[in-house]
């Protein structure tokens, strides 16, 4: 009886260090040559879908949508509807929005965060109100949507030198869908 109780205890204890050791962020501390040389090139259809994004071809991008006036949206990493990319084909600018926070889990890494849609029907509002995607931005920010860079997501990772840009196969057009849907756009030229 007593060697499984203390059977239990070194598997428990083995448990534990186990998810501490594995509560390890494999970008961090990473060099660039490493993060380049596992990093497959970026793939894109003809609706503008896109995976193998990210230094480690972690991200998508869903199919371009078109908002309307100019605008189209892609969801990333789908079916999560929590983050959007939106380009605004008539100013070419291109940003990121992630819902609101709704949650978050203690872990051994720390919080992490869920948040609530930005797109579908579950969306706090549409995504093509305001002039441009300035007015947007703001009036997403009311309803505690959040503003992210694309480059932080798409072009920068961070790694021991700092934040570095990645490489030529990891790029690709943020303004596709203003390519396929608004090819007469400012944002469909080169």
């Amino acid at each position: 009886m007593r060697l499984s109780t203390l059977t239990a205890s070194i598997v428990a204890l083995y448990a534990m260090t186990s998810a501490v050791s594995a509560c390890t962020f494999i970008w961090e501390g990473v060099t660039k040559s490493q993060m380049v040389a596992q990093s497959k090139p970026v793939a894109v259809d003809r609706q503008c879908r896109t995976i193998n994004a990210g230094i480690y071809d972690e991200l998508s991008l869903g199919p371009a949508t078109d908002l309307g006036d100019g605008r189209v949206q892609q969801v990333l990493n789908e079916p999560d509807k929590s983050r959007v990319l939106l380009a605004d084909c008539n100013t070419r600018e291109v940003t990121i929005l992630r819902g609101a926070e709704t949650e978050y889990t203690e872990t051994s890494c720390g919080r992490f965060y869920s948040y609530g849609p930005v797109t579908g029907d579950d969306a706090p509002m549409s995504l093509s109100v305001g002039a441009n995607l300035h007015e947007l931005v703001d009036l997403a920010a009311a309803k505690g949507i959040a503003e992210i860079d694309p480059n932080d997501y798409f072009s920068r990772f961070r790694a021991r030198e700092g934040r570095v840009a990645v490489g030529r196969k990891d790029r690709f057009d943020l303004l596709c869908g203003c390519k396929r849907l608004y090819p007469d756009s400012p944002g469909a030229q080169k």
